[in-house]
């Protein structure tokens, strides 16, 4: 089941690189865009030697355009990194994203014009390829990325637990990977109230995150996965659940759990039969 306004909470090696990559700071003059970094890239638009399209570089990699929003966006929620401007232009701006941890878009926009559009330009490499992609972004088309699909579900192990307890206010995981510590991640509802009886709590270990740790990943790669959960409760304390789940996985594997119990008498969790 889908849970309007629940809010994923990233794995901490995806975090940290998101922090890391936060080299500009927000400008009083252009709301909602990270300001210029104190050493900008100065991207030069080129025609492509293989296509009939521009394209700009960054990290080695080619990007030629792609798409543009298909919905409105909080910009200080979706732009990770100003990374620079392209052709002398210090207003047409280029920017990494938060929902995209292998950079295989950048969003160019021109922060001067209330009526611009922002543009989606796209790696190169990744033509003929089925890529996770940012759900905000929509194709236009081009007859260059035909045969290039696009994935709005990040590659996974999911946790979809059926959630039978009071006082909930969010579930937390903490995973191990054929048994080196993997990262933590979690769930909660955006306004941070009680999660419903009911309703399912989604959780995921991501591909990003796998990979992290051990390596490039195929489809049907498998690995050990050892987890453990917590649960912060509405009196605000955070709380160990009884239960935890270890299993053999592959990533887009879906496993469901329950979780019981409440913040006088404890949490348990349980895999669920068949699962």
């Amino acid at each position: 089941m889908k849970i309007i306004n629940r809010i994923k909470i990233i794995s901490i090696a995806t975090a940290l690189i998101c922090s890391s990559c936060l080299s500009g700071c927000f400008s009083p003059f252009k709301k909602n865009f990270p300001d210029l970094p104190a050493d900008p890239i100065e991207f030069e638009m080129k025609d492509s030697d293989s296509f009939d399209m521009m394209t700009i570089t960054y990290n080695g990699k080619a990007y030629m355009p792609f798409g543009i929003i298909k919905h409105r966006i909080n910009y200080d929620e979706s732009l990770r990194e100003c990374l620079g401007y392209i052709d002398n232009d210090k207003d047409t701006r280029v920017y990494t994203l938060y929902q995209d941890p292998y950079d295989n878009y950048l969003m160019i926009k021109n922060v001067s014009g209330f009526m611009d559009q922002p543009q989606f330009w796209r790696k190169c490499e990744t033509r003929k390829k089925d890529i996770y992609t940012p759900d905000y972004i929509e194709s236009l088309n081009y007859e260059e990325w035909t045969g290039s699909g696009v994935c709005y579900e990040m590659p996974a192990v999911r946790i979809d637990v059926a959630n039978e307890a009071d006082d909930v206010i969010e579930l937390a995981i903490d995973y191990k990977l054929n048994g080196k510590d993997g990262g933590v991640s979690g769930s909660r509802n955006a306004d941070m109230s009680v999660m419903k009886k009911g309703e399912d709590i989604n959780l995921s270990i991501d591909e990003y995150a796998i990979e992290d740790k051990l390596g490039e990943i195929e489809k049907d790669d498998s690995f050990d996965i050892d987890v453990t959960f917590s649960v912060t409760a509405t009196d605000g304390k955070t709380y160990d659940v009884d239960g935890s789940l270890s299993a053999n996985a592959k990533l887009e594997d879906s496993i469901r759990m329950t979780l019981t119990g409440d913040a006088n008498n404890g949490y348990s969790i349980y895999k669920m039969a068949g699962f």
